[in-house]
């Protein structure tokens, strides 16, 4: 058994437990055997090869938690009296300052990975991280230096990890330092799943030429994991040529047998980050994942939303699939776990493909219903109660007392955009909801966008502006306080009046 290769030396268990992790054994066992042993040498070692493994956090015993967390406390009192401050470059510096460096490269990577996985008790130590790798930034001190490249794009992924904006400086690094062609590709995509979202001078550019300069070789194919995580990159950078997604989604129709229910998942939605909407693969897609679940399938709130919402975007609807989600959703024990953005989410995703496509109605209003009482029970804050009312007023989803609910949440004055109380004054008017208020703001937004000079009678330009609750003036009056129209608010146009007729 492995627990019985386990020692007092933390340098050969480390290399055990990675061991485990890579043949995909159970380390349970492992974990237990630890816990029952002093930490004494290679703390920083088997600290991150604990952090890098696939160990579960309810898998850590209190015990082991409690010792975790002293190790950082009693290295990070000692933080700043660790740092070498050496003036040569990497290649110059002593042997036992590498070892310094190295061990601080493993405290910095393990802390911020148990720091995301809620094992850390004491996140002040995050402050003097920060405070480090800001004190390198200057042009006088070459601190980071003293880091291997591969050494500088770990410590960016896992500062980017718990969202820690000093991974721009660490970026910034890297960059000066061209790291594109030192570092395996696999790793540069890797670390833009993460660093991405605070790529402003989109680096991850560089990383898309790479690719397509790869693809150029006939034999050349990214794996699965690569092809996942480059779509997960691109979805959180939103900026990327269609060339490199159509090449990694060929890719990935080759390993439709290796696909697994969390690809699915990540592939979808990052494609609908981007409105890469390719109908044929995003059937191909649904098909596939119609083989790994049916109603009495148990999925967690993040798959179903994220499926749905993905759907929404791209305006998609497979009756055999939404109605498995949805039945899988509608489960008491999976409806328990959901939080509110999950199921706002939902409801606003539904709404989408509902006004795109035919859909039964009937059946699927049921399911808004069960959302909407679900909702309800929930404290909303302004913004989210706009988005359920256009939401609602998208497919004339009239149900009364959940739509008071929401009018009752919205503070109205929490809003300075004309253009969103436009949008939400048509669609309330399309639910015939009675809400003098919101014209009353409308028009108080008006008087601010256009002050009146005089009190004399009322001209005749004054009453084009007001004329905003009139459904045939609505264009005059985007003209005229120039709110811009967008596309999307084609489909909220007003009933005709012959079908508001009899609408109480």
């Amino acid at each position: 058994m492995a627990t019985q290769l386990i020692s007092n030396d933390m340098k050969e268990n480390s290399i055990l437990l990675l061991t485990l992790t890579r043949f995909r054994i159970d380390t349970k066992p492992f974990l237990d055997t630890l816990s029952n042993i002093e930490i004494t040498n290679n703390e920083h070692i088997i600290l991150r090869s604990l952090s890098e493994s696939e160990i579960k956090p309810d898998d850590y015993k209190d015990h082991l938690k409690q010792r975790i967390n002293k190790i950082y406390d009693n290295y990070f009192k000692g933080f700043y009296n660790n740092n070498c401050n050496v003036e040569d470059v990497v290649d110059h510096i002593h042997s036992e300052d590498k070892v310094k460096y190295m061990e601080k490269y493993n405290y910095i990577c393990s802390y911020c990975k148990f720091i995301s996985m809620n094992l850390i008790r004491n996140l002040g130590h995050m402050n003097l991280i920060e405070s480090y790798i800001k004190s390198c930034n200057t042009d006088n001190v070459n601190e980071l230096d003293n880091f291997t490249v591969q050494q500088l794009v770990d410590i960016c992924y896992n500062l980017a990890l718990v969202n820690s904006e000093t991974c721009r400086i660490v970026l910034d690094k890297l960059d000066k330092k061209n790291f594109y062609k030192i570092v395996h590709y696999s790793e540069l995509i890797q670390m833009f799943t993460k660093v991405a979202s605070f790529d402003e001078n989109n680096r991850f550019g560089n990383v898309e030429m790479l690719i397509l300069e790869m693809y150029k070789d006939e034999g050349f194919k990214l794996e699965l994991e690569e092809c996942v995580n480059i779509l997960v990159a691109i979805g959180r950078s939103r900026k990327c040529g269609v060339m490199v997604i159509d090449r990694v989604v060929q890719d990935i129709k080759n390993y439709t047998n290796e696909l697994e229910l969390n690809h699915i998942t990540k592939i979808l939605i990052n494609l609908s980050k981007v409105n890469y909407n390719n109908k044929g693969f995003v059937r191909h897609m649904a098909n596939i994942m119609l083989t790994f679940i049916d109603e009495d399938s148990i999925l967690d709130p993040f798959t179903i939303s994220n499926t749905i919402k993905s759907f929404g975007r791209f305006k998609y609807y497979n009756e055999t699939l939404m109605k498995t989600l949805l039945s899988i959703m509608e489960k008491e024990e999976v409806l328990a776990e959901f939080e509110i953005h999950d199921l706002v989410t939902i409801f606003t995703s539904l709404s989408k493909i509902v006004s795109s496509n035919t859909v039964n109605k009937i059946n699927i209003n049921r399911y808004f219903r069960i959302l909407a009482n679900k909702i309800s029970k929930t404290d909303l804050n302004t913004e989210t109660a706009i988005k359920l009312i256009n939401a609602s007023g998208r497919i004339g989803y009239n149900y009364e007392r959940f739509l008071n609910t929401l009018i009752e949440s919205i503070n109205l004055y929490e809003v300075d955009n004309l253009s969103k109380l436009c949008k939400l004054k048509i669609n309330c008017d399309k639910l015939s909801l009675y809400y003098p208020e919101l014209t009353r703001r409308i028009e108080e937004l008006e008087r601010a966008l256009r002050p009146v000079k005089d009190e004399g009678p009322e001209t005749d330009e004054k009453s084009e502006v007001k004329s905003i609750i009139e459904e045939s003036e609505i264009e005059d009056y985007e003209r005229t306080i120039c709110v811009r129209r967008n596309v999307m608010y084609r489909d909220l146009r007003l009933p005709s009046v012959r079908k508001r007729k009899w609408t109480y």
